[in-house]
């Protein structure tokens, strides 16, 4: 039987080992389970991502087969991506691959880029590149554009060239670079152009020329 002052002894030198063994473990820095088990680079299969406006609400709605992220870069690299851009006046993208940056920076989007706009999507605009603003109304469009209306036919109006800045809400666009106008079945070449595409208004700017459509 142990008795009344070795007790408290005891006591005492288990009191400082516990002491000991916390203050330890508070000592230690702690981890995020990405830095504790991922040394490398990752990814995510089938992921889908909300970014969120100034109103609390979600913007864009990104869903991609298949999301990268390298751990020296903070963007993500999306594939087989599709991007919708939520409110009134919707729209929405698909593409082969786009990066996805930090918050407040654009989107990019590579390689089949395929945008659907206006009323009821009736719009399109194929590209093979695409720069879509996070913090703004405007996509530019890259490396041969095509805006068009599928259902319009052989009498519908036609837009192409190698740059383009278009808002898809309000259905406006316009380049200084030099842009191609079908109308009709006949083709038309300028420097510069600005469109409503809505109203069917379209100005081309300077040096434009009648073209023979191949």
């Amino acid at each position: 039987m142990i008795r009344g002052p070795r007790r408290i002894a005891l006591i005492a030198l288990a009191g400082l080992a516990l002491a000991s063994l916390l203050l330890t473990f508070r000592a230690q820095p702690v981890r995020t389970p990405e830095q504790a088990s991922l040394s490398t680079d990752y990814f995510f299969r089938n992921a889908h991502i909300a970014l969120v406006g100034e109103n609390g609400r979600a913007a864009f709605l990104i869903s991609a087969g298949k999301a990268t992220r390298a751990l020296n870069d903070e963007a993500l690299m999306l594939e087989a991506v599709e991007i919708r851009r939520e409110g009134p006046r919707p729209w929405s993208l698909s593409a082969d691959a786009a990066r996805l940056p930090n918050k407040g920076a654009d989107i990019t989007a590579q390689d089949n880029v395929r945008l659907s706009f206006g009323p009821a999507g009736k719009w399109v605009a194929d590209a093979r590149h695409a720069r879509i603003q996070t913090e703004g109304p405007s996509l530019t469009l890259t490396r041969e554009f095509r805006i068009h209306r599928p259902d319009a036919g052989p009498g519908g109006s036609e837009i192409s060239g190698e740059h383009i800045v278009l808002e898809p809400e309000s259905m406006n666009a316009g380049t200084e670079q030099r842009v191609r106008l079908k109308v009709a079945g006949i083709a038309f070449e300028a420097m510069g152009l600005n469109a409503q595409i809505g109203d069917q208004l379209i100005t081309l700017d300077r040096d434009v020329r009648l073209v023979r459509d191949e």
